[in-house]
């Protein structure tokens, strides 16, 4: 008889289960979870594909000659290079972002500094302030203007942590065209790319 009762709790325990992961798995189903290309997981690692710049340390402050004019700066977004991405590569996307105090990453999104996409496949460096436009630009940090936001230093003292990611795609997002929008973010952005991301690399900095 003990043993029937183990078995019957055993049971119960087992669909207890079997419905918690279903009702888990029905609301991924129903929503739309973000997409976690911001972590540094060794499936998007490449030898050689590393993400450089010739001002910017990793978690170093940023040079004063990039901040933003409010604390003296150019405000220009910072020279990058990045290495030999892998075979197949045929576009580039780039996003800088920094995740606010009260976010949490994969259920907040972050607030975006930089978005650029349709950087040609065979392009190795963006120049500071990227003076020849090179690529497509999506939103400032306020949605209201396109292209880099420069970051301040925050009120009050202390500092953030800025994260530029380079990501290595087998195809533009085809999605988003080939024009400048107000209208794309961090979401519609790492939405368009998600499935196509064959390899990224990045770099923090502080302010």
């Amino acid at each position: 008889m003990f043993s029937i009762q183990k078995l019957m709790l055993g049971f119960t325990a087992l669909s207890l289960v079997s419905c918690m992961q279903l009702e888990t798995k029905n609301q991924v189903i129903s929503g739309t979870p973000m997409p976690d290309i911001n972590s540094t997981n060794s499936a998007n690692q490449f030898p050689g594909f590393k993400l450089t710049s010739s001002l910017l340390a990793e978690q170093q402050p940023l040079p004063d000659s990039l901040k933003c004019q409010r604390d003296g700066g150019s405000g220009q977004s910072p020279p990058l290079q990045w290495g030999e991405p892998p075979a197949g590569t045929q576009s580039f996307a780039i996003i800088m972002h920094h995740y606010p105090k009260d976010t949490v990453p994969g259920v907040n999104p972050p607030s975006h500094y930089w978005l650029v996409w349709n950087l040609p496949g065979d392009l190795r460096a963006l120049e500071q302030g990227n003076p020849q436009s090179i690529g497509t630009e999506g939103s400032d940090k306020d949605g209201k203007a396109i292209g880099y936001t420069p970051p301040c230093s925050p009120a009050g003292g202390g500092t953030h942590a800025y994260t530029i990611t380079v990501y290595a795609l087998s195809q533009p997002p085809a999605s988003l065209g080939d024009q400048d929008r107000l209208d794309v973010s961090w979401e519609s952005l790492t939405q368009a790319i998600s499935g196509s991301i064959l390899a990224s690399s990045q770099m923090t900095f502080i302010n």
